[in-house]
């Protein structure tokens, strides 16, 4: 391994056409000390996710933006299916995200670490609003405030 490669903590791929296959791989190359990855509008879909949550990069990330993806609830249950993660900051803007994804994102066993998020465009009533702003406070961000 490179010495640039072991120093290589911030990975950004946004506008890029990774999609399914290519995360997968992604997941498998990426060096071990990133903690920061960018895959906005890259084409990811819930599959892609299932498989990036597989691989020991998910459990390394800190910082995970995946905004403009379709993801929607299904791929934020495919995101987190494989346990906790250490997230601190996830940003899901124009996503498609609903009412399905706000008990995950609330739930502080899956995202004990969780402070920041971000979720414009999401399809959510007053009642998940409130209680995104409850759990997040100035770290939940929605485009409504």
């Amino acid at each position: 391994s490179s010495h640039c490669s072991r120093g290589l903590v911030s990975l950004g791929l946004a506008d890029n056409h990774v999609g399914r296959h290519g995360a997968g791989l992604l997941a498998s190359l990426t060096p071990p000390r990133v903690t920061r990855l960018s895959l906005a509008r890259s084409n990811i879909v819930p599959d892609a996710l299932a498989e990036l949550a597989a691989s020991p990069l998910a459990g390394r990330l800190t910082s995970l933006r995946l905004d403009g993806n379709p993801i929607s609830d299904e791929g934020l249950h495919a995101l987190l299916a494989a346990g906790p993660l250490r997230l601190r900051e996830l940003s899901l803007d124009y996503c498609g995200l609903g009412p399905g994804s706000v008990d995950l994102l609330c739930d502080r066993a899956l995202l004990p670490h969780l402070r920041h998020v971000s979720a414009r465009d999401g399809h959510f009533t007053n009642a998940d609003r409130k209680r995104l702003r409850a759990r997040f406070g100035a770290g939940w961000l929605s485009g409504d405030s």
